[in-house]
């Protein structure tokens, strides 16, 4: 499993791979969402698929309801006991997690349901939440390798991996929008 200081801390590299993460995240984000019309945004190639806002919406949704989980964990005790239950390394997070040959039902807290009014809501939701991420890993002195978070998809991962899981989960939703962008009948402007 990934190696972790001897205080419990982030050591520099992880803080580093976590923050290039999220900032790669948040730039193709922009270029992925940004300049689109109305009717692009409001797309959908099926009645029963998401539009571009939809995914948009889940993905604000899914970063800040973890992220909160996260904050509230750090206020649990540490158990680095279980340290060996943990069956992925930080890059096989991202790997599986992006991965987009299996379809994955989002649970309904989760789905989207118009909690943003538009994309421009979405977008400044989830920029404010990276930003805030992106400032937590800085300075962050807690352990987040040993207190855990149990993934439907992953199983157990650290608190340092559940952001990983997050950043590598908008990325696959990300991938889901350029997708939207090649159907056929996706809107020119």
């Amino acid at each position: 499993m990934e190696q972790h200081s001897s205080e419990n801390a982030l050591s520099p590299s992880e803080r580093s791979y976590l923050i290039n993460l999220l900032n790669e995240t948040l730039s193709i984000y922009n270029r992925v969402t940004e300049g689109l019309s109305e009717a692009q945004l409001a797309y959908k190639s099926d009645p029963n698929r998401w539009s571009i806002v939809d995914v948009m919406e889940h993905i604000a949704i899914v970063e800040i309801n973890i992220f909160a989980f996260i904050e509230k964990s750090l206020g649990k005790s540490t158990d680095p006991s279980r340290r060996d239950e943990i069956q992925v390394t930080d890059k096989q997070i991202v790997g599986i997690i992006t991965n987009r040959n299996g379809k994955v039902e989002a649970p309904e807290p989760v789905r989207p349901s118009g909690k943003y009014s538009d994309a421009q809501s979405a977008r400044e939701a989830f920029h404010n939440h990276q930003t805030k991420v992106i400032d937590f890993v800085q300075t962050t002195p807690a352990d987040l390798r040993h207190r855990y978070w149990r993934h439907l998809v992953v199983g157990l991962v650290d608190l340092y991996q559940a952001i990983v899981l997050t950043t590598a989960h908008t990325q696959r939703h990300l991938l889901q929008i350029e997708e939207i962008k090649q159907s056929v009948g996706y809107p020119k402007s």
